[in-house]
């Protein structure tokens, strides 16, 4: 009698393979299938709808790392359904994974992860400009300490330009009133040379040749106070004199989409979010403009409300780069700082920089907007503001 001869290994990945053409798709590959397909459809919807459709700025919030998070769980359930009930079969990995490399492709530059923080910072040279841009929260109204933990802290920065928001005072629904602390600022800041409209404040150390507000009207909401500056400048323009240079300085606060204040269940909170949207464009159409007329080296800085899922400001097509690409952290966040708006460490990054090609960034960083007054009698830390702040140090170079 005759023994079989073995299989060859050529014939028993064809056998294998043929077998797992006529196995069936249990419940669970089915599932995993179908939501990796979901998940690229939310992402192309996602690209195609951000920015353009108010209700779709609910998503435009979602954590940056979502991009990457859910690809990540989703290959996870490949070896897991092995684990809790069978192999998933050769085609539905195939369909997994290249669903998910898709996904992951299209939504690259949306993740918030600063490559840059692999490479070595450059060096400093001398005479280089150091900058702070920071959210201040309503000028630290909110904080029992006030501007006596304000002043100090921003002291302690030592920058040669604050790009300053916020220096406003709050009060109820839409009301918004200026700050009037001009004798106080110069005698805390001496020798510097300043410029503020609406809530927007710019103080350097090198002279002011020329300022201006950049804004607009359009689309600001129809229920507001009469301090009209703080509606429409949502930017403001000051060309400082470094080094016998002109440098624009775009100190920039963007107004946010939803109130995070506000009852979600409320009228409220919807017409917010509806009339967020027009306003902001606007503001971002008319900055845009702006940079576009201007030959001077730029850099612009400030709260853009905006995180890697959506930036609204065309800051590519304006030629301009983003300032972390001088290094920073892997995955550079500045929003919420002290956990009080929400239970959670910084998670987005809603505060930029953008500078043109004539413009040097040596280092770019967020910092805590922390100081060593921030313990409140039940010993827990609070910041001056949910914003980090921005400090960096520039110097000029060639061109634009």
């Amino acid at each position: 009698m005759s023994t079989p001869s073995p299989l060859s290994v050529t014939d028993r990945r064809e056998t294998e393979a043929a077998a797992d053409t006529r196995r069936r798709w249990c419940r669970g590959t089915r599932l995993l299938v179908a939501a990796s397909l979901a998940w690229l459809a939310f992402v192309l919807l996602h690209i195609a709808l951000a920015g353009r459709l108010w209700l779709w700025q609910l998503f435009e919030l979602a954590p940056p790392l979502m991009f990457l998070a859910v690809p990540a769980l989703l290959l996870a359930g490949i070896p897991l359904l092995r684990i809790v009930r069978d192999r998933v079969p050769r085609s539905a990995k195939w369909w997994i994974v290249l669903t998910l490399s898709a996904s992951v492709a299209v939504s690259a530059g949306r993740t918030g992860i600063n490559v840059s923080a692999l490479g070595a910072e450059p060096a400093v040279p001398p005479g280089a400009v150091r900058v702070m841009a920071w959210n201040t929260e309503y000028w630290n109204q909110f904080d029992r300490g006030g501007l006596d933990r304000l002043y100090p802290f921003l002291r302690g920065q030592r920058a040669d330009v604050y790009l300053l928001s916020e220096h406003a005072s709050f009060s109820g629904k839409y009301y918004r009133y200026p700050i009037r602390d001009s004798v106080r600022l110069r005698r805390e800041f001496p020798g510097f040379h300043m410029a503020a409209t609406g809530e927007l404040l710019t103080m350097s150390r090198y002279p002011i040749v020329a300022s201006r507000p950049v804004g607009t009207t359009r689309g600001i909401p129809d229920e507001r106070n009469g301090w009209t500056e703080f509606w429409s400048d949502k930017a403001l323009r000051t060309d400082l004199l470094v080094g016998g240079r002109t440098l624009s300085v775009y100190n920039v606060h963007i107004p946010v989409q939803l109130r995070v204040d506000v009852n979600p269940f409320s009228g409220r909170f919807w017409d917010w979010l509806q009339e967020s949207l027009p306003w902001r464009q606007g503001q971002y159409d008319a900055l845009e403009q702006d940079i576009r007329a201007n030959p001077n080296p730029i850099l612009v800085a400030g709260d853009f409300n905006g995180s890697p899922t959506h930036m609204g400001f065309d800051w590519r097509g304006q030629g301009l780069r983003d300032a972390m690409g001088a290094g920073g952290p892997l995955f550079p966040a500045s929003w919420p700082e002290r956990g009080s708006v929400l239970p959670l460490p910084p998670v987005w990054r809603l505060d930029w920089t953008f500078v043109s090609p004539g413009v040097r960034v040596h280092r770019y960083a967020f910092r805590s907007a922390r100081d060593a007054g921030s313990r409140d009698p039940g010993k827990k830390w609070r910041a001056l503001s949910d914003h980090r702040t921005q400090n960096l140090i520039i110097s000029l170079g060639d061109s634009r």
